[in-house]
């Protein structure tokens, strides 16, 4: 399983957590699922679950009822993932000033990354802590999982107890 985080502001607060914390039970179990199959297959995570924006950021995707649920992300030069940015739409495209945000946080992040880096420091990345998500959630996101998507199983007391 590779690392998730969420990208982290001055103030420490993390806009997708936020984000997922505003969204119902049964959106946020939908959306912690897609999160959970990037965790598990990474890169080879292709559509409809993910899919490229520009340059480095993709897009976490899923629905619930009409409502398209995005979280913005990308993956760092350490192969962590970061998600940066969630938005919920009703229409087909991203709405520009949610890309330019996420865009923004990437160009943030990889700065710190770099002045990480160049210390000859490692980065602690703001782990994906699912049960600050609410444990409902989670036992929610288990029926939206369907056998057409993954082949796999996935632990979701495992996820509970970390």
């Amino acid at each position: 399983m590779l690392a998730i985080g969420f990208y982290e502001e001055l103030d420490g607060t993390c806009p997708v957590e936020d984000f997922l914390n505003k969204l119902s039970i049964e959106e946020r179990a939908k959306m912690i699922q897609v999160v959970q199959l990037l965790e598990e297959f990474g890169p080879t995570l292709t559509f409809p679950f993910s899919s490229h924006i520009e340059g480095k950021l993709r897009e976490l995707r899923t629905q619930y009822g009409k409502s398209k649920l995005r979280i913005l992300y990308y993956a760092d030069v350490n192969r962590a993932f970061v998600l940066l940015h969630g938005t919920k739409k009703k229409t087909q495209k991203l709405p520009e000033e949610n890309k330019k945000l996420a865009l923004n946080h990437m160009a943030i992040d990889m700065e710190q990354l770099f002045f990480i880096s160049a210390r000859g420091e490692e980065r602690k990345i703001t782990s994906m802590n699912l049960c600050k998500c609410t444990s409902q959630a989670l036992r929610i996101s288990k029926k939206f999982l369907r056998p057409s998507h993954t082949n796999k199983t996935y632990a979701f007391s495992e996820v509970l107890q970390n």
